[in-house]
């Protein structure tokens, strides 16, 4: 059964004799974040997480109110018999005392072996006690990493936590299949919450290993809701990394700089969702959408074997009210066909406000590297740039007179040679959508 704690109890935790053959360690970045900078004194918890994780005891030495509810025996259940799990997770969840508001929901690995609607119902059932600003924690698996059930987590030292198998996986028993969701399909399912940090293959972070940091929003007297953390404060702490090789990206600075309401942005973002952070960015704007185009476009093609490289209808599927703002495109286009280029025009045209701005980068040599390289928004909006910047590859684009024709939706806004001041070999290019 889920358990009630508050701040009076005393905690007894549990042990449980398994043979596994492998343990790791991670350190959790999200709640160092969450325990050394946010969490404060009167504040409430909901820990979705098993009583033998032990960290509801940081935060009672915080003098923190703690909820703890193991939703790691939902899901056991599931295994079990995996027959209506909307309706058991009803049943499952505890009531609250009235008036009880959550600072802090912690989910640890539970959004890997649940559904969607699962999620969603979750969230549903948990709304009438989250508040603006409420934080989020999950984890994510990356890849072929998804374990088959919700790992242990056992903290050592500070945040450093023991990570081992479940001991049900030695039963035998399979009826739940671990899932994959996207970024963008969890907050999908999640509309009223934000991406708010994330911490990928820092020190001390097991391999493939995700966190992420989600905030409940909501509209109060016309404003958004202003985010408990600095923004500084989570990039100096995500970071973690030098801004000497930053770039200047005039154009950048241009549509983000000429905006009097850059916390009111829609951004999107066609990097990688993994493997850099976006913490500034994202704390910068209203929403961060962040969508894989190439790496998307590779793995469709290869998955169906098509060798035409085309582009599906599916990749910037969004629901029909949402719409951006700006479009960061960095600089996929150089490796992307006429034909690809006009697609994903095409799509986003449907997703961007009268008047929204796309930049682009375009390499100014005869040759381009083999792959995109990868790019960070940093303080002040310094660019690092990291990856192959050179190469011999043959250019699919060769004028702006070429990209202007592919994208007929847009009309030319703004262009910029880099240069020794700026750091950097390209062209951008900023469209404005016609509408």
């Amino acid at each position: 059964m889920p358990i009630y704690i508050n701040k009076w109890a005393n905690l007894g935790f549990y042990s449980r004799t398994i043979g596994l053959s492998s343990v790791n360690h991670h350190l959790s970045l999200g709640l160092n974040t969450i325990i050394g900078k946010m969490a404060k004194k009167g504040e409430t918890v909901l820990d979705l997480g098993p009583l033998s994780t032990q960290i509801t005891s940081l935060f009672l030495q915080l003098k923190c109110r703690c909820f703890i509810e193991d939703m790691h025996e939902y899901v056991l259940e599931l295994n079990n018999d995996s027959s209506n799990p909307l309706e058991k997770l009803s049943e499952f969840l505890l009531d609250k005392p009235d008036g009880t508001t959550f600072d802090y929901v912690l989910c640890w690995d539970l959004f890997n072996f649940l559904s969607l609607d699962i999620i969603n119902h979750l969230m549903a059932l948990l709304k009438p006690y989250l508040k603006p600003g409420t934080i989020l924690h999950t984890i994510r698996y990356i890849g072929t990493a998804t374990p088959h059930l919700p790992r242990q987590f056992k903290r050592l030292d500070k945040l450093k936590f023991r990570v081992s198998e479940s001991p049900s996986l030695l039963k035998g028993k399979d009826q739940i299949t671990p899932q994959a969701h996207t970024t963008i399909m969890l907050l999908r399912s999640m509309p009223e919450f934000s991406l708010y940090d994330t911490a990928l293959n820092q020190e001390g972070m097991m391999k493939d290993v995700a966190e992420y940091l989600l905030e409940y929003e909501s509209i109060a007297k016309g404003k958004l809701v202003k985010k408990r953390l600095n923004a500084q404060d989570v990039v100096s702490y995500f970071a973690q990394q030098s801004n000497s090789d930053a770039v200047e990206l005039v154009g950048l600075k241009k549509v983000l700089n000429d905006s009097n309401t850059l916390d009111q942005l829609s951004v999107f973002e066609a990097g990688p969702k993994n493997g850099r952070q976006v913490s500034y960015l994202n704390n910068l704007t209203k929403n961060l959408y962040i969508e894989d185009i190439y790496s998307s476009i590779i793995w469709q093609n290869r998955l169906i074997g098509n060798h035409t490289s085309s582009v599906s209808q599916q990749l910037l599927k969004f629901p029909e009210q949402l719409k951006f703002d700006v479009v960061l495109i960095w600089d996929i286009f150089n490796f992307c066909s006429p034909e690809q280029i006009k697609k994903i025009g095409e799509l986003l045209s449907k997703h961007l406000t009268l008047g929204a701005k796309l930049h682009i980068l375009i390499h100014k040599g005869k040759g381009i590297p083999k792959k995109p390289a990868v790019f960070e928004v940093t303080h002040q909006l310094a660019v690092n740039i990291s990856g192959e910047l050179k190469g011999d590859h043959p250019k699919n684009l060769r004028s702006i007179t070429e990209l202007i024709r592919l994208l007929p939706q847009f009309k030319l806004w703004f262009h910029h040679l880099g240069n020794a001041s700026t750091r950097h070999d390209y062209q951008e290019f900023i469209l404005e959508h016609k509408g």
